[in-house]
């Protein structure tokens, strides 16, 4: 079992490569059973991959559920340990729980708990005191126009009436008034301006977008090796795309992302594979701007 000061990150990836062992499983049979890139499996077993740019946390809870699986372990236990890990509080339970190791320690360094607040941190008095009309609520800033602001409204409303029709009256000519009446000027009408033109580049950014649950959606990029990917519904995995991306038999269960927009998938063939290119993509992205 590591020491304490093994990040966390590194503790649980340490903790899963023994469990694989322990199975009498190589790396070289974990690959080819979930169709991996072997630098990716390794690099995780030597260092957990938390931060890196690359392998976001979405990435990591979908690639260790296909480790919980390969390995035989439950996924909720893993998905918990890696919630563990991002909260920076992961101290092997993956070893205790699987390989018998001894429960570690408390941490001295490890301050309590925060309490929520309450009748002591707001008291009554004061939650009963009625809002300001501005100030901060919340942590954001608020602000309410008091009574005041309502009758310095009132007045200019009375006093900008009485300037458009008293001299109106004292000449008495009323012919024509949208010639002469500035409340009545209309402005011509002008064709809505078309929205910023997204340029995809050299590389796309796509984003996969899991409408339900995806166990897996298997996705190669460019000519790198197909892989599997396990995505839960409302999550989503990044990818940058320099030739092509194949998304196989999944159309009907996500969705496609660009640049903060949504794109419809138009290119799916019968079984529900897409295949996607950077200058498809502008295609489509140009064609919803001009069509919105």
């Amino acid at each position: 079992m590591p020491s304490d000061p093994t990040p966390p990150g590194k503790w649980f990836a340490n903790d899963l490569r023994r469990v694989r062992e322990s199975q009498g499983i190589s790396r070289d049979d974990l690959v080819a059973r979930l169709k991996l890139d072997p630098t990716i499996l390794e690099a995780f077993e030597e260092t957990g991959l938390v931060g890196h740019p690359r392998y976001n946390r979405v990435y990591l809870a979908s690639f260790v559920k296909g480790l919980a699986d390969a390995l035989t372990l439950p996924p909720e236990a893993v998905s918990e340990a890696l919630d563990q890990v991002y909260g920076g509080v992961y101290r092997g339970g993956i070893g205790v729980r699987f390989l018998g190791d001894p429960e570690p320690e408390p941490h001295p360094e490890h301050a309590p708990a925060r309490p929520a607040p309450g009748p002591d941190v707001f008291p009554a008095e004061v939650a009963a005191t009625p809002q300001p009309s501005s100030g901060v609520v919340g942590g954001i800033v608020v602000r309410r126009p008091g009574r005041w602001l309502a009758a310095v409204a009132g007045v200019a409303t009375l006093g900008l009436t009485a300037w458009i029709l008293v001299p109106r009256l004292l000449s008495g000519n009323d012919s024509h008034p949208e010639a002469s009446d500035p409340v009545m000027a209309v402005e011509p009408e002008t064709a809505p301006a078309l929205s910023p033109r997204y340029v995809v580049g050299d590389t796309l950014r796509l984003f996969i977008v899991a409408l339900d649950t995806l166990n897996p959606v298997r996705v190669q990029v460019d000519e790198r090796l197909r892989a599997p990917y396990w995505i839960e519904p409302g999550d989503s995995l990044e990818f940058d795309v320099a030739r092509h991306i194949v998304i196989q038999r999944r159309a009907d269960r996500l969705a496609l992302s660009i640049g903060g927009r949504r794109i419809p998938i138009v290119d799916a063939d019968s079984e529900g594979t897409v295949r996607l290119t950077p200058a498809r993509a502008q295609e489509i992205l140009d064609s919803l701007r001009t069509a919105s």
